[in-house]
């Protein structure tokens, strides 16, 4: 996939792609249907695909007082979309200037002057163009006009419910990981770099490496199966988020123990995926008890990676 940041890029000239556009925050079942339907059309039309996005997220500009809390990086954004096939990715700016572009200017201006557009997939809830005043019906009959087809995307159901970002951003603040799991289509994964911490968890005999999260988004607080991927290698952990308050402190912090595991990874990159909570975090008594409770969340986890089987592939 060839990822382009300017709409002037010259290498857009000569492809006349099929195209879907969104902010596809977490990539889920739902983008996922739209961007599948976009490559399939595309090669239906021996042409190129391409998913137009935007940096920053726009409601980051539109709402600025309530931003969302985003689910990816942009380069984790990047990745998810890479790994479904498509051609090119445009990572366009979104600055005021281009929030007050009309609907009309949009399609003019941008899909049939500066990208030539053959064809369009967007989910049915789309809306673009200054105030999100235009619609799939509206670019239905402005492609009628300009000559490229527009095809909508009716939305993903899970639970009676449509799949989207918020209702995703709402579970993992739950913790209710296994959930949005099910509407991504994969566990979601934090990155990070191993950081130097306090070795409280080496004084308790389960050493674990603390974390710098790259990520906005984390699971509310508690303790939770998960796989790291640390080196390119697949590792069954137990990851802590909170305040540690056994020992009084406040400041929340991200740490993984991987299991049977000792080497030394300060300043390395480490890949979280979320599998399931344990449960909450609790303030124990005595640092033999947190101890105890640490055997057993080691035993659980033991337990959940040899019954689920699961292939370690990030």
């Amino acid at each position: 996939m060839l990822v382009l940041k300017e709409l002037e890029d010259p290498r857009l000239k000569d492809i006349s792609p099929v195209i879907t556009i969104g902010n596809f925050d977490g990539v889920h079942l739902g983008h996922q249907k739209v961007v599948s339907q976009t490559i399939s059309l595309a090669k239906a039309r021996e042409t190129n695909s391409l998913v137009m996005t935007f940096a920053p997220h726009t409601r980051t500009l539109l709402n600025s007082k309530h931003p969302p809390t985003l689910l990816n990086t942009p380069s984790q954004k990047i990745e998810l979309i890479e790994k479904m096939g498509v051609d090119f990715l445009l990572m366009v700016d979104f600055t005021d200037e281009f929030s007050h572009t009309t609907p009309e200017e949009f399609v003019s201006s941008f899909l049939v002057d500066k990208l030539r557009i053959r064809g369009v997939c967007l989910s049915s809830k789309f809306r673009f163009g200054h105030q999100g005043k235009g619609d799939v019906q509206l670019l239905k009959r402005l492609g009628e006009v300009h000559g490229f087809e527009v095809v909508k995307v009716e939305k993903v159901y899970i639970g009676n419910r449509p799949v989207d970002s918020t209702r995703i951003r709402g579970l993992i603040r739950e913790g209710r990981v296994e959930g949005a799991s099910l509407l991504l289509g994969r566990e979601y994964f934090v990155d990070g770099r191993v950081t130097r911490g306090e070795r409280r968890g080496v004084s308790l005999g389960y050493p674990t490496a603390n974390i710098q999260p790259e990520n906005e988004l984390l699971p509310g607080f508690g303790v939770y199966i998960t796989r790291c991927f640390l080196r390119g290698d697949p590792l069954p952990s137990i990851t802590s988020l909170g305040v540690r308050p056994t020992f009084g402190e406040n400041t929340p912090i991200l740490e993984t123990h991987i299991l049977g595991f000792s080497q030394e990874i300060y300043g390395e990159s480490i890949r979280l995926y979320f599998h399931k909570k344990l449960r909450d975090e609790k303030r124990f008594p005595h640092p033999d008890s947190l101890r105890e409770q640490i055997r057993r969340d080691v035993g659980a986890t033991t337990e959940y990676f040899k019954k689920s089987k699961l292939q370690p592939q990030p």
